[in-house]
């Protein structure tokens, strides 16, 4: 690597690093404005205020790392360009992509350590700040349960449904348990239009037991205004009194935990499936607006802070624009998850490959 190469490298790295800092302090601005009316009202410890905004800023850095990466490379290339610095290292024999490899290699780097950075740093500390925040708004931490729709499993040989369950209340409607016997015939039947539960204890309201023969035959109803039975599941079998967490506060374990339970319990978990794929296909957008980012910086004729800024919003903004519609497509079931966690990732490639083949043409 010549000396111009090393500078090259060198300034945009500086210029990365630079851009990186002022994004995330604007975000870091932004959040303390935001809260700044909460944290008036506060009247606990400050430490928790301090570690609420230290919490958010790991994330920050993840939302502003593609942008930041954007500038660098267009500024770079656009600053070169301009200077005919660019020029003279093409004259010495390297092509456009030989002097963007140390740039790609970068930014590769940069994907693999920001996977594990949003992994096991800013996704954990931001449901750390959420959870704080939750409290500087003077909410419990009860608010991180919520009510669960169609629920649906099976323990042994006991086949449960329920329409909702209320977490906070533990109330439960439209409940439905079937028994089987060892062969695979009724045993009872338990319907109840609501009910609660407490532990194993689940009391039904308004319902009827119907019970079967060892044969499988019907034998009698019985109604009733109130039953209370004890039975060996409790709500952790279908993830009663579980946090809810939002996807951007799980990191990629979580998420496949949430995908087996779910499939233990029979309960749907598409729009998981789809979170999954995109926790492994979200550090790729480094590389690739590294790599649309130099080919549009070649075009640009003046090296201005602005038009680079303007380039790299833009960039990521649509960016996530398509990410987001795609991730809609596949929790609909219209889009495999794979390709629906990944759809931006393969536009954006496949506009790339397109702008390298004119490029080179």
């Amino acid at each position: 690597m010549g000396i111009l190469d090393r500078y090259f490298f060198s300034f945009f790295v500086k210029s990365y690093a630079g851009a990186l800092l002022l994004l995330s302090g604007v975000a870091f601005i932004s959040k303390i404005m935001e809260y700044m009316p909460i944290i008036a009202k506060y009247e606990g410890p400050k430490d928790m205020v301090y570690w609420f905004y230290l919490a958010n800023y790991p994330f920050f850095l993840t939302i502003v790392n593609a942008p930041a990466m954007v500038f660098a490379v267009s500024f770079t290339i656009a600053f070169f360009s301009r200077s005919k610095e660019l020029i003279v290292i093409m004259t010495s024999g390297r092509s456009f992509l030989r002097i963007l490899t140390p740039v790609i290699l970068f930014s590769v780097l940069n994907a693999v350590f920001f996977f594990w950075f949003n992994e096991y740093v800013a996704y954990p500390q931001l449901k750390d700040s959420f959870t704080m925040g939750e409290i500087l708004k003077g909410n419990a931490d009860g608010n991180r349960l919520r009510g669960l729709q169609e629920i649906q499993f099976r323990a042994h040989n006991r086949f449960y449904y329920m329409g909702s369950y209320d977490q906070k209340a533990k109330t439960f409607h439209h409940f439905h348990l079937t028994e089987f016997n060892p062969d695979g015939s009724i045993r009872r039947i338990m319907e109840a239009p609501s009910g609660s539960l407490r532990g194993k204890e689940w009391t039904l309201q308004s319902g009827r037991i119907q019970y079967f023969s060892d044969a499988g035959e019907y034998q009698e109803s019985r109604f009733f205004s109130t039953e209370t039975v004890t039975l060996p599941e409790d709500e952790t079998w279908f993830g009663g009194n579980e946090e809810y967490l939002r996807f951007e506060e799980m990191n990629i374990h979580q998420v496949q935990e949430k995908i087996d339970f779910m499939k233990r319990s029979g309960i749907p978990y598409i729009k998981y499936e789809v979170e999954y794929f995109w926790h492994w296909g979200f550090p790729a957008i480094s590389v690739i607006v590294t790599l649309l980012g130099g080919i549009i910086g070649s075009r640009m004729r003046n090296a201005q802070i602005a038009s680079s800024i303007g380039l790299s919003i833009t960039l990521t903004v649509i960016y996530f624009f398509v990410m987001f519609i795609g991730k809609s497509f596949g929790n609909s079931g219209l889009v495999h998850p794979a390709i629906a966690g990944n759809i931006a990732n393969i536009i954006f490639a496949s506009v790339i490959v397109y702008m390298m083949v004119k490029y080179h043409q």
